[in-house]
């Protein structure tokens, strides 16, 4: 843990722009435990204290990013100097996406109710699995399911996804026991990342734990130090990893005493 925040601190001399630090991390399951519905989610006090005191500092951002809607992000992490930028780097106020992206949402708002009645088809036979309609996704969720059925589930979702490909307007994404359909738009959590590290300089570092933080992983190589939150089973194409939420408060607290000391 003290060689990435060393690795980051490291940094600080040779980024650009008038800022000192660009911390950027995805909520559920880094931030917070992996819960049972996105709801029940609450981010761990230790993370959430750290970095509100992180985002006070001078030449400090804080960056939540999500698979949630903005809204709904906001309310959960409740942190007033943060950047956030919600559907997998779709949503992010202050920033202009390019023109492509923005075409590439109008057309899932008008075209994703097609895959949204069979995703509520797929589910009515799942007692369990519920359904999270966003702004610019669609996300079904099984982790409340017994391993049986979500396994029945997932074979069904694989059909499903063959069927959603053919829809216009939409793809699919899949992560920790979700199915997600998205705008059909050539951008993601990477590419917001990279667009809110050029915007406000600094030192990067992204920690994330599911498949769709992977597109951050690879796109900031070079450009920030990108940390895995997870087992290590799991392969991942981040520099670092720490296991759990608990080590990512921790580190996160250690960035903390380094910045407020001067790095």
């Amino acid at each position: 843990m003290d060689r990435i925040v060393r690795e980051l601190f490291c940094r600080t001399g040779a980024s650009r722009g008038p800022g000192r630090l660009c911390l950027m991390l995805d909520f559920d399951g880094t931030l917070s435990e992996m819960a049972p519905t996105p709801e029940k989610a609450r981010f761990y006090p230790p993370s959430r204290r750290a970095l509100d005191e992180l985002s006070r500092l001078p030449g400090v951002t804080v960056a939540l990013v999500s698979g949630r809607d903005v809204s709904d992000l906001r309310r959960k992490a409740g942190l007033g100097r943060a950047v956030y930028c919600g559907n997998h780097g779709l949503e992010l106020p202050g920033f202009r996406l390019p023109a492509d992206v923005e075409a590439a949402k109008k057309a899932f708002r008008r075209s994703s109710l097609p895959a949204l009645r069979l995703l509520r088809e797929i589910s009515s036979r799942y007692p369990g699995s519920r359904i999270q309609r966003k702004r610019f996704s669609i996300s079904l969720h099984y982790r409340a399911l017994r391993p049986v059925a979500a396994l029945a589930m997932e074979r069904e979702l694989g059909e499903a996804a063959r069927a959603l490909a053919r829809m216009p307007g939409v793809r699919t994404g899949a992560g920790k026991k979700v199915l997600e359909v998205k705008a059909k738009a050539d951008f993601h959590k990477g590419a917001a990342c990279r667009l809110i590290l050029e915007r406000r300089g600094g030192a990067g570092l992204y920690m994330g734990d599911d498949v769709t933080d992977e597109d951050a992983f690879r796109s900031l190589r070079g450009r920030a130090v990108t940390v895995f939150v997870g087992p290590r089973s799991r392969r991942t194409a981040a520099m670092r990893r720490v296991p759990d939420p608990r080590s990512a408060a921790a580190l996160l607290e250690k960035i903390l005493e380094a910045a407020g000391r001067g790095g």
